[in-house]
Parts: structure tokens; C-alpha cells; sequence
């Protein structure tokens, strides 16, 4: 969101601090109330991350519920979903049943979308439903990684605890059940891979090194790193993250929502985290500090929502991150509606 090309996006809340990304153009645009929705992907929070710093709703979809143009419906091997960003749960739900996929996807798992439109046939019509029965919600307040989180974004996940409490779910504090780390260190050969197949036949085409490559710093060491993937790493990545993706849906068994940050700090300054730094371990630090939260649900492909319910003294947005069990996108929406009904949130920016 801050690309050498064009340079940086600015957050319309503050124009001094960063949108977020990588979706943070089309946060941007519908904070700013340019238009109402609008296009993002999620490979690893770039719908939450831009959503929680900008204000508004955004869903990240079952894995296999949609796709991402061009890419035979499984971007990042299944990682990266497509959806919107958007001021209101209503047009989440609307531009979901737009776009997802049917059984004759067979690039995508016709199984989970024939599941989940089978028991909802409209996302819209299940917000016509009365609210979600008592929910049973784990309340996360430490990071993954044993990382300190900011004190207002702490304040922001309590009180989102206690307004689902008003609305009689059950809510208990305790840690998050999984191992970010597996998740963290199997995505990052996956998406190495990926980045790597992308430019690798425009290089060619140019006659060009990876060394020579005319891309930002941050993408030559990730397509470095997955080329020093083996198909045998690639394939037990893979299976690190369907064994994460079991276990969380026995989790969910006796616990339906985990509430969590979406990120551990308010919207960051532009400029905090340089995608370009020659010293990439002190951004990869940050990164992980930062958005510590999102990716696991990328890695097991459940859906996870960021819902605006908490602000800043100084006035910035700050999200709050819902996630379920594979295929319940319809019980998150169910539950961002009644959210939204109680503790609406404003519409736009005030530019």
C-alpha cells in the first residue's frame, strides 16, 4: 500500500497514517465514501488489516467460497480469497452471494459451497434471520507470539466482549488454541512458490536474474525463498496446515467465535514498515508484531471478519477480528448484522 511506482496510500481518517494492506487502495476509497464496496483479496489479512485501519466491515471467506480472477480459483494454493471491502454488513452479504462459486468449480471445493449455499441460499436472506442464538465466544487478549499489544486495542477487544455479552452470548477469555508458527512457517514456502511462479516468466521473457529483477525488496526475497522450495517442502506445507485446519475444527465443536485483534497496534505512520528496508529482519520483526492475528485463518481457510466497533482517544478505527469454523461465513455475517444493529459505526471518514 505503499508501492515505489505511485507512491503511498493515505488512510482517509488520518492522511499521515497508512490504510493497511494490500487492499488498502480499496479501504481507502470506501472510507473516503468514493463508492460504497469494493474489490479486495486475502492471503493473509489484506481485507481485515485494511478494513480495521479504515473503519469498516470486511470478510474473509471460506476457503473454496470464491475465487480470485485468473487463477483457477485457488490463488496461493487455496491461501488467497477474493471479496469486498464495505461500509455496511448488508453489501458484504449482497456481493458475496454474487460471487460464490458453484458446484461446476471444480478447481475450487464444489463440496464446502454446496454445504453452505445449500443451507443459506441467500447471505442476504440469512440477515433476515433472527440474530444468532447464544453464541459460545473465546475472548483472545495476548498475541500469537508473545508480543505486547497496545493498550487501546486491548480496551477495543474487552469491550467488544462485554457488548456480546449484552446481546447474551457467553464469552470467556483464555489464549488461542493453535500454533501460529506451524501456520507462519508453512505459508511462507507456499507463498514464496507462488510469488516466484508469478514473475518467473516475465523475467524470462526479458532475459533477466531474479538478482536482476525490477521488483521491491520484500518480493525478490520472498521469490527467493520459495526457490529454495522442494516439491517435498511444498506438499508438507501443505499438510502442516490441513492438520492446523482439523484440530481448529475440533476446537469449534465447543466454541463457536473467536474474537481477537486484528492488529496489535492502532493504524501505523506511513512509513513505519518499509517494504523496501535493506534490513529486512527489523520489517519482518514489525510485520509479525503487527498483524500477528490475520494469517492463521488464511493457512486453515476459515472465515474471519474484521468489524469496526472501537476507535482511538485520538479517533482512529480500530477492528475487531471474528473467526468460525470452516463454512459458518453465514453465522459470521448473522452476527456482524446484530453488531452493527447495536453499536452502529459510522459510514465514512470525516474528511
Amino acid at each position: 500500500t505503499e508501492p515505489v511506482l505511485s507512491g503511498a496510500c493515505r488512510n482517509p481518517w488520518q492522511l499521515t497514517h497508512s490504510t493497511g494492506g494490500s487492499s488498502g487502495g480499496a479501504a481507502a476509497a470506501v472510507a473516503a465514501g468514493i463508492v460504497p464496496a469494493a474489490h479486495a483479496s486475502d492471503g493473509g489479512g489484506s481485507i481485515r488489516i485494511p478494513a480495521a485501519n479504515c473503519g469498516l466491515f470486511g470478510l474473509k471467506p471460506s476457503r473454496g467460497l470464491t475465487t480470485i480472477e485468473g487463477t483457477l480459483a485457488e490463488c496461493w494454493s487455496g491461501l488467497s480469497v477474493g471479496h469486498v471491502v464495505s461500509q455496511t454488513v448488508r453489501d458484504s452479504a449482497a456481493f458475496l452471494d454474487l460471487i460464490t462459486l458453484t458446484a461446476h468449480d471444480l478447481f475450487a471445493n464444489p463440496l464446502l459451497a454446496q454445504q453452505t449455499v445449500g443451507a443459506n441460499p441467500s447471505f442476504s436472506d440469512a440477515l433476515k434471520q433472527a440474530p444468532p442464538a447464544k453464541l459460545r465466544i473465546a475472548l483472545v487478549t495476548t498475541h500469537p507470539t508473545g508480543e505486547l499489544i497496545d493498550t487501546e486495542v486491548l480496551a477495543g477487544v474487552r469491550a467488544a466482549g462485554k457488548l456480546l455479552e449484552s446481546l447474551g452470548h457467553s464469552v470467556e477469555e483464555q489464549p488461542h488454541p493453535a500454533d501460529h508458527s506451524r501456520a507462519a512457517s508453512a505459508m511462507s514456502k507456499i507463498i514464496g512458490t507462488h510469488v516466484l511462479q508469478s514473475i518467473q516468466p516475465r523475467l524470462d521473457s526479458l532475459g533477466l536474474s531474479l538478482n536482476e529483477a525490477p521488483v521491491e525488496l520484500s518480493t525478490k526475497v520472498m521469490a527467493k525463498g520459495g526457490a529454495k522450495v522442494t516439491a517435498s517442502d511444498y506438499v508438507k506445507a501443505r499438510d502442516s496446515l490441513r492438520r492446523l485446519e482439523l484440530a481448529m475444527h475440533a476446537f469449534h465443536q465447543t466454541v463457536d467465535i473467536i474474537v481477537s485483534p486484528v492488529l496489535s497496534k492502532p493504524p501505523a505512520p506511513l512509513g513505519w514498515l518499509n517494504m523496501n528496508s535493506n534490513d529486512l529482519k527489523d520489517y519482518a520483526s514489525k510485520f509479525s508484531q503487527y498483524s500477528g492475528f490475520t494469517a492463521f485463518y488464511n493457512g486453515t481457510g476459515a472465515p474471519s471478519m474484521s468489524v469496526p466497533l472501537h476507535s482511538t482517544s485520538a479517533g482512529l478505527p480500530i477492528g475487531i477480528q471474528m473467526s468460525a469454523d470452516w463454512g459458518q461465513d453465514a453465522l459470521l455475517l448473522k452476527l456482524a448484522a446484530q453488531l452493527e444493529g447495536a453499536a452502529p459505526w459510522p459510514r465514512r471518514a470525516p474528511l
